[in-house]
């Protein structure tokens, strides 16, 4: 791996990153064990998280051998508390007591760590939290002797956010999310401030293909802030309204007015002026709220996914003429429309914009697939430089 990805990240001041796969396959943990050494090497304190699982010797899906995670001493990982204890290992505080399994010992001395495991990293026991997974609680654990570890995270917005609040509130100065292929939303820039995309070939047999859904994803995740400043105003507006109303309460933000986005539709008529749509949700109500927003509206801010069957609701009651017409998500990991739809939302005047930004910091191949035949990794290095420029590719 080139040394240029973690120096790029280093020089933005990055403090948490998501490796996401197009697919899996992908070369996404090697990815993720090649910035865990680099930041290692750095004397970075590490921070180590899932939304998935990473780590395992075989892929629970597909059957397949998988890498496993190495993490440094002195790192931080948040993961299952089962996974600290299923490959045979007793795991004990530095007094020698046996741990009761949810992070404390007989004698309460804390700092339960495994009495040993070959390669198999020795982790002291933190904390354990109120997140379940199928394999107990997540806990928080700092490495004490450096070796391999099977992570599994939480897989929903507010698990992984708390992942990472942990970790950061412990000392990690780089936080690491190893991102599931199919949980976009771990790209949200209210969890991570960079995203690595892996890409390759067992994303599909044909480069062409391959580059294809690639650029998409690249499309969607690169789309631009809105620079409506009545948009902008109101939705800062309606998240200070929202954190203070939960700090009145004493409650935490559900990743509503922390991600900055309201908790309804929200139209922008012909003079700027807004108003919630009464829709209880989005999906399933799609003609409904197109109907709301009418031939006249501006835009329209929402709340969760933007899919085909919307654009194409609104291009119905619009006529198909959308010059003008805006729709604001949260970020880009709501876009969930296909490049068909998008692009003909697009063609017919329609923008498409985002309340918050990704800021995406590379793209990593993987020539090899275990499906089918791969690609010569110098042609798919070198066309996928040209197709995704200016953005890095390794």
């Amino acid at each position: 791996m080139n040394l240029d990805l973690f120096k790029r990240i280093s020089a933005n001041s990055t403090s948490s990153l998501s490796v996401t796969g197009m697919a899996k396959n992908c070369g996404k943990t090697t990815v993720l064990n090649y910035l865990i050494r680099e930041g290692a090497a750095a004397q970075l304190v590490l921070g180590i998280t899932s939304a998935g699982r990473d780590g395992e010797k075989i892929d629970i899906v597909t059957g397949l051998p998988k890498p496993a995670i190495y993490v440094p001493q002195g790192s931080l990982v948040v993961t299952a508390a089962e996974t600290l204890q299923q490959n045979g290992h007793e795991y004990r505080c530095e007094r020698g007591c046996e741990c009761d399994g949810d992070g404390g010992c007989e004698c309460n001395g804390g700092g339960c760590g495994d009495d040993g495991g070959g390669d198999y990293a020795d982790i002291a026991l933190l904390l354990q939290t109120d997140f379940m997974t199928p394999l107990g609680p997540l806990v928080l654990g700092r490495v004490r002797r450096a070796g391999k570890i099977e992570i599994i995270g939480g897989n929903r917005f507010q698990t992984a956010q708390a992942a990472i609040e942990l970790l950061q509130q412990n000392g990690a100065s780089l936080t690491l999310v190893d991102g599931a292929a199919n949980r976009v939303f771990l790209a949200a820039p209210a969890l991570v401030e960079a995203v690595v995309l892996a890409t390759g070939a067992a994303v599909h047999p044909s480069l062409d293909k391959v580059l294809d859904e690639t650029a998409f994803a690249l499309e969607v995740w690169k789309l631009p802030q809105t620079e409506s400043a009545a948009v902008l105003k109101a939705v800062a507006a309606d998240a200070a309204a929202v954190a203070a109303a939960e700090a009145s309460a004493g409650t935490i933000a559900a990743g509503i007015a922390s991600s900055g986005g309201p908790k309804t539709p929200v139209i922008f008529t012909e003079d700027w002026d807004s108003e919630e749509a009464d829709v209880p949700t989005v999906l399933g109500h799609e003609g409904t709220l197109a109907a709301r927003v009418g031939t006249h509206a501006k835009a329209l801010v929402l709340p969760g996914a933007l899919t085909d069957e919307l654009l194409e609701r609104l291009s119905a009651v619009r006529r198909r003429k959308l010059g003008g017409f805006e729709i604001v998500v949260q970020d880009p990991t709501r876009v969930l429309a296909s490049a068909v739809g998008l692009h003909r939302f697009q063609r017919r005047g329609g923008k498409v914009s985002v309340l918050k930004p990704v800021h995406m910091a590379a793209v990593t191949l993987n020539p090899y697939s275990p499906y089918w035949p791969g690609f010569d990794a110098q042609e798919f290095l070198e066309r996928a430089a040209e197709r995704f420029a200016p953005l890095p590719v390794y």
